[in-house]
C-alpha cells in the first residue's frame, strides 16, 4: 500500500498569504461580502418602509371610512359636531325660568302639556347625569318629554325604540 501524504509547512502558508494572488482573492471576497450586506440592508429598509406606508394608508382609510360612512349613531355624531361649533352658551337664568320657558315652548309649539314638577325633575336629572331612564305607563309622555327638550334646545333628538325590560337581542 502506497499512501500519498502531503505536508505543508508554516512558512509555505505564510508565503502564500503574502502573495499577490491571495491578497487579490481576499479583497474580491471582501467586496462581494460588503455588497451582499449593503443589498440586504437596502432590501430590509425597503420592506420596513413599505410596511410603514401600508400601516399609514390603512389608518388613513379607516379614519376616512369612519368620517364618511354613516355609522350606527350618525344622528348623535352630527349633534356632537354641531354642538362643538356653537358659541352661544352663555345665558343667565334660573331653573324656574328655564322650566317655565320649556313648558311654554312644549305647549305652544308642540301641543304637549307637562306638570311643572315633572319638568323640573327631568331638567335637574339631566343637569346631574346625561343618562336618564324614564319609566312609567305607556302613553304618559316619557318619549315626547325628551324629544320636546331636544327641540327646545335646538338640538335634534333620535328616538330609538326598544323592547320592554331591554331583552332585545340587537344592538342599541
Amino acid at each position: 500500500m502506497n499512501y500519498l501524504t502531503a505536508s505543508i509547512t508554516l512558512s509555505e502558508v505564510w508565503n502564500f498569504i503574502k502573495s499577490p494572488a491571495f491578497i487579490i482573492i481576499y479583497m474580491a471576497l471582501m467586496v462581494v461580502l460588503m455588497g451582499l450586506i449593503i443589498v440586504a440592508a437596502m432590501l430590509n429598509e425597503r420592506r420596513l418602509t413599505s410596511a410603514a406606508q401600508r400601516l399609514t394608508e390603512s389608518a388613513d382609510k379607516a379614519e376616512e371610512r369612519e368620517r364618511t360612512h354613516s355609522c350606527r349613531f350618525e344622528t348623535l355624531r352630527s349633534i356632537d359636531e354641531s354642538a362643538a361649533e356653537r358659541t352661544d352658551y352663555v345665558r343667565d337664568f334660573t331653573l324656574r325660568e328655564f322650566c317655565d320657558e320649556f313648558r311654554k315652548f312644549a305647549a305652544g309649539k308642540l301641543g304637549l302639556y307637562y306638570d311643572e314638577d315633572t319638568v323640573r325633575a327631568f331638567v335637574s336629572g339631566i343637569a346631574v347625569s346625561h343618562l336618564i331612564i324614564l319609566q312609567g305607563m305607556s302613553g304618559t309622555g316619557k318619549t315626547s318629554l325628551a324629544f320636546a327638550l331636544g327641540e327646545f334646545l335646538d338640538n335634534p333628538s333620535a328616538v330609538i325604540p326598544v323592547q320592554p325590560m331591554w331583552k332585545e337581542r340587537s344592538d342599541l
